[in-house]
């Protein structure tokens, strides 16, 4: 069943076909072209496919991943596509049922009596093509029919676990019961136990009620269905209802109960939390069999309603206070929902005064406060947004988000102290809120209020945020105030929490930038090294992307964290190898300034000299940099030179030369992937100017200057511009690998 984030989707890409064929087309290219090919050929993941919600999000997929979204996205406009299992290398014996025979899965959409077939791994094929591997062969067409009656009952569960899928749930299916198919003149029953590892938003202790969604037909904007009615179908009641035990120490945020009565429908919601049980109750009545085009924005309102209902989020607080929100006046709800029309629509200073006069009428309802702050936020009134927040608190204390979205308020407007005070606010009615000890402590951290940091942070490792991030906070506190042996002991408790190269790293740096336990910091650091660079050497061309950016980011830290071990034990030759690679590869001010003391402590004074101005020139504001550079270079106006030599240098030294390519003004983005010795082992035209897509080859003839700190098999991945001048020719510049940040500071552990 499509979800919502599916439907607008599907509703996006369909809006200016006009026809079925058109529609399949404008799916399958962005199917196709936008969601990269990654297979993972083990374990369950050989067989079973990711929710279409899911494949949506992450942008990424194999062939079942991919049908899935092709599939869900048609299914949102009404129309049908089957699985196909094939083998892309090798004839199947049909004798033989074994699913080991597939190793492919293309898709078949009915056309009439016949199917059309469709292949999206290849990402840049065109509609209806198929590999040549894939032509003439023997394929299993699984169509969606009669599943119940046709499958033997050792496959149910299996087979309802696909409807679970199929609904959006990708948790494991049990204890499978169903009626007998057979008995036509009796409703068919089934039921299954569903559980779910992680269940979504839990780690922001969210959670949405499991239940399917009502499949109210979405209005359609095109001129050909504006004078027509919308078909509902037959009339009736569907009534959803899940009941989820909510663990010990929590209580769900109740939403408020929603009622909706329109002569085509009428839709209810309710929510009680009763012995620590969560009840959803959700009924949709069909009226009548179609809405009148009189009615359609009345409908339009209706069916987004009922759509996102099964979808709303209900945020989880700590102890057993779970508030029942009064419900608005009649003609407050009024005015509330037509401020709901005007935001969706963008109208976000309508929908502000709409929401502001509704207050009026209702001036305690807190929902009605959220939306004005949440209103002022999009309208840059943050001011204003915080006083609406702070009046939620005001109606009611005990809502733990609004002192939470508060504090996110002050600390990005640097009102630090304020922050400070409201996080000890919410404590006072959640003294066990684990999370709020946890911030709290962060920005008494961050304030360099070690002290009072300590046991903020202590308190939410007690209380249920024992995390790596925390504990490595907790150890940055205990260096603050001089306790050592307390902070080596966090660090070790974070990497044995989170035995993974981001926690290594981070608990690496922070021992070797106070000199404690190199021994253990050195194994940490090649740990992730080593990690990362494993992963890094399995890069395709094909591969490169925001993943393939995002490790290569993590590899120059982690070159940047060994090169630092090694600097602090006094091997200089390899601090050297590493720091010099992750210098050129991201120019960051921390790395250029370790480099310097590297150069520092071998005697290479003008080497120092050079490295300190570079750090310099990419943050300006390092004054312990600046202070290395003036014992070296004591007089300020040749320091002012030497840094303003080095920002030009900055950007000359990640660019290349490559002559006149094309006869006028072009500019486009490429990623260029290198294997050891600085050799392109591939280049990728990303984006821009077509007249340059052709410049891939000019990239891979170019010279360039990579260094690789050691002798394992990397392969490293850039992203750069190519810009084009006819008169001056082309120059192109590879971008710093991450940001650069603007002051020196360390690595940050994750969970």
């Amino acid at each position: 069943m499509p979800t919502p984030e599916i439907r607008a989707k599907a509703a996006e890409l369909t809006k200016n076909a006009k026809t079925d064929a058109e529609k399949e087309q404008a799916v399958y290219n962005y199917v196709s072209s936008n969601f990269r090919y990654i297979s993972i050929s083990f374990g369950i993941g050989r067989y079973q496919p990711h929710a279409a919600a899911e494949v949506l999000k992450n942008a990424y997929g194999d062939c079942k991943d991919k049908h899935t979204l092709l599939a869900s996205l048609l299914q949102a406009v009404g129309l049908n596509a089957y699985p196909v299992l094939i083998n892309a290398t090798r004839k199947i014996d049909p004798d033989v049922c074994s699913p080991g025979q597939f190793d492919h899965v293309i898709i078949a959409v009915p056309q009439g009596d016949s199917l059309l077939w469709l292949d999206t791994t290849p990402e840049v094929a065109p509609f209806g093509f198929l590999l040549v591997n894939l032509r003439d062969k023997q394929a299993l067409v699984i169509p969606p029919e009669k599943a119940v009656r046709r499958a033997p009952q050792t496959q149910w569960k299996d087979l309802v676990q696909n409807l679970s899928y199929a609904q959006g749930y990708g948790g494991t299916v049990s204890n499978v019961a169903a009626a007998a198919p057979e008995a036509t003149d009796e409703p068919f029953l089934f039921s299954y136990d569903y559980t779910r590892k992680d269940y979504p938003e839990w780690s922001r202790k969210r959670i949405t009620a499991p239940l399917p969604e009502f499949d109210l037909p979405e209005p359609s904007d095109d001129a050909a269905s504006a004078a027509k009615p919308i078909f509902l179908g037959v009339p009736g009641e569907l009534h959803y209802q899940s009941n989820m035990e909510i663990p010990k120490g929590f209580a769900p945020l109740l939403l408020r109960q929603v009622d909706l009565s329109r002569d085509f429908a009428e839709y209810h919601s309710a929510y009680t939390f009763n012995a620590g049980i969560w009840t959803t109750d959700l009924r949709l009545t069909i009226r009548a069999r179609e809405v009148p085009v009189s009615q359609k924005e009345d409908y339009r309102s209706f069916q987004k309603t009922v759509s996102e209902g099964r979808n709303l989020y209900t945020n989880l607080i700590p102890g057993s206070y779970a508030p029942l929100m009064p419900a608005p006046s009649p003609e407050a709800q009024k005015v509330f929902e037509d401020a709901t029309e005007a935001s969706n629509r963008g109208d976000f200073r309508l929908a502000l005064e709409l929401c502001e006069r509704a207050l009026k009428l209702d001036p305690t309802n807190t929902d009605g406060w959220y939306s004005v702050a949440s209103l002022r936020i999009r309208l840059n009134q943050l001011d204003e947004a915080l006083t609406a927040l702070r009046k939620v608190i005001e109606l009611d204390p005990k809502d733990p988000m609004a002192y939470k979205t508060l504090v996110a308020g002050l600390v990005h407007l640097h009102r630090q102290e304020e922050a400070v005070q409201v996080w000890r606010d919410l404590l006072k009615q959640y003294p066990n809120d684990g999370e709020a000890h946890a911030h709290l402590g962060n920005v008494l951290l961050q304030a360099k209020r070690y002290r009072e940091a300590i046991p903020e942070i202590s308190a939410g490792l007690t209380n249920g945020q024992q995390t790596a991030t925390n504990q490595m906070q907790l150890a940055q506190a205990y260096l603050g105030v001089g306790d050592n042996d307390e902070a080596v002991a966090a660090c070790k408790k974070a990497v044995e929490l989170n035995p993974k190269p981001d926690t290594w790293n981070a608990a690496a740096y922070v021992l070797a930038d106070h000199n404690l336990d190199l021994a253990e910091a050195q194994e940490y650091a090649e740990n992730a090294v080593q990690a990362h660079e494993r992963e890094a050497a399995g890069l395709q061309l094909d591969s490169p992307g925001e993943s393939s950016l995002r490790l290569m980011d993590q590899l120059v830290v982690e070159w940047g964290t060994v090169g630092w071990v090694y600097f602090r034990q006094g091997n200089l030759e390899k601090a050297e190898k590493y720091l010099r690679a992750a210098w050129v590869m991201s120019q960051r001010a921390v790395i250029g300034d370790h480099l310097g003391q590297v150069y520092e402590k071998l005697g290479r004074r003008e080497a120092a000299m050079h490295m300190y101005a570079c750090a310099l020139g990419v943050a300006e504001t390092a004054e312990e940099t600046r202070e290395r550079l003036s014992n070296l270079v004591k007089d300020e106006v040749q320091i002012r030179t030497l840094v303003l030599d080095a920002r030009t240098e900055l950007s000359r030294v990640r660019t290349v030369q490559l002559g006149k390519l094309v006869p006028k003004f072009a500019s486009g983005e490429f990623i260029v992937l290198f294997a050891p010795g600085s050799k392109v082992e591939g280049v990728r035209f990303r984006g821009g100017d077509e007249a340059l897509r052709s410049a891939t080859q000019a990239l891979a003839c170019a010279k360039f200057d990579l260094p690789f700190p050691d002798d394992a098999p990397t392969k490293l991945v850039r992203k750069g511009r190519l810009v084009c001048s006819e008169y001056s020719g082309c120059d192109f510049a590879f971008d710093p690998v991450g940001s650069v940040p603007s002051v020196v500071s360390s690595p940050s552990p994750t969970n």
